[in-house]
């Protein structure tokens, strides 16, 4: 029976360690799979019109009031006079990256009207997150198999102590060289 034992230790020992690398094998696949799917998308961008913004068009420029730092690629779509909705062509007024609108000709406008688009690219902190966690995996996962063979000679050293234990004690229970009573 103590055979059975001390075998089904070293059984436990190597099905642990061998169930535990399946574990971070299946674990790293699987969290590689999802981040590299894109399900949370990471490249989200939208595009977005504005109506009638009320500004001017001259040579020291005219900032558009949705300006920050997600949105870019600003475009003119229409550009009419503000008093009486008069259209001008959209050429006569520039919009550069950040969204700054100058005049492009001999006229300056300086009561216009701006219908606009721009595009917007949203925080995802989902897919920051995400991320961070499957750096965090690796990560964790590196500090603790760095560990392993550490633990795996503490196991072998316990092995090794119960065998001899039991050697010990068969060693007492044998009798060596016949009977005493003579």
């Amino acid at each position: 029976m103590e055979q059975t034992k001390k075998a089904g230790t070293v059984s436990d020992i190597i099905g642990g360690s061998g169930g535990l690398i399946i574990i971070v094998i299946i674990t790293l696949v699987v969290v590689s799979t999802l981040l590299g799917s894109n399900l949370l998308g990471n490249d989200l961008t939208r595009t977005i019109s504005v109506a009638n913004e009320t500004g001017y068009c001259n040579d020291t420029g005219y900032t558009l009031t949705r300006v920050n730092s997600s949105n870019s690629a600003y475009t003119i779509v229409e550009l009419l006079n503000a008093t009486d909705d008069a259209a001008f062509a959209v050429g006569n007024c520039t919009v550069n990256a950040a969204g700054l609108v100058k005049n492009a000709s001999s006229v300056s406008f300086n009561d216009a009207k701006f219908s606009y688009t721009f595009t917007n690219a949203y925080d995802n902190k989902y897919e920051d997150t995400a991320t961070n966690m499957g750096g965090n995996l690796t990560g964790g996962i590196d500090n603790v198999s760095a560990k392993i063979p550490t633990i795996l000679l503490i196991a072998a050293v316990v092995l090794l102590f119960g065998v001899l234990i039991i050697l010990v004690q068969r060693a007492k229970q044998m009798t060596l060289g016949g009977d005493s009573s003579l």
